[in-house]
């Protein structure tokens, strides 16, 4: 690699690792090793692939897109879907505005039962709930990040939110909004 890529790629790296680090925590389920893992791969794997790099105005995305791809690679190499993510997610509509919940449960007692809910949810759904909710970009955002149109982050999200719905409501026996 010529000296003026390699400043240009260190550059990207300290535009970005902290972002970067924190999705890591996050998809990792905050796991620190796990999250120093991800985030060093996601790098290295930048790093060797560089050279076809050509869109300098989306490298948060390009950078997102490794992540998530890194990640689901070494969950399935480890075998941790099952026990992944561990978000602390902001409940919401279809258009991000936030509601209650009901019920009197309290926000501790819900992030747990969200967090367990998350931990058991197929990869595809955590995944936009983790970038929507937590990492707060919009749909077309996440479109663009997962790689998937924005029509399939929609439908996504929506199922996500209604398995969400129907585990809490089975683990409380009442309603609850998200």
């Amino acid at each position: 690699m010529r000296s003026d890529s390699r400043k240009q790629f260190e550059n990207i790296y300290q535009r970005n690792i902290r972002r970067i680090y924190g999705l890591a925590w996050k998809l990792s389920g905050f796991q620190a090793g796990e999250a120093e893992d991800l985030c060093q791969e996601t790098f290295y794997r930048a790093f060797r692939s560089f050279h076809t790099y050509t869109d300098e105005n989306h490298e948060s995305a390009w950078l997102t897109r490794i992540c998530i791809n890194t990640s689901r690679e070494m969950w399935r190499r480890r075998a941790f879907y099952s026990e992944q993510v561990e978000p602390q997610i902001v409940s919401g509509n279809a258009d991000g505005t936030a509601r209650s919940v009901e019920n009197g449960m309290s926000d501790l007692e819900l992030s747990g039962k969200l967090r367990e809910i998350l931990k058991t949810m197929d990869p595809e759904f955590r995944e936009v709930v983790v970038l929507r909710h937590m990492e707060g970009y919009d749909t077309r955002e996440v479109s663009e990040r997962m790689d998937i149109p924005e029509g399939t982050v929609r439908s996504r999200l929506k199922r996500a939110r209604e398995i969400i719905m129907d585990r809490l409501r089975a683990g409380r026996g009442g309603s609850h909004e998200l």
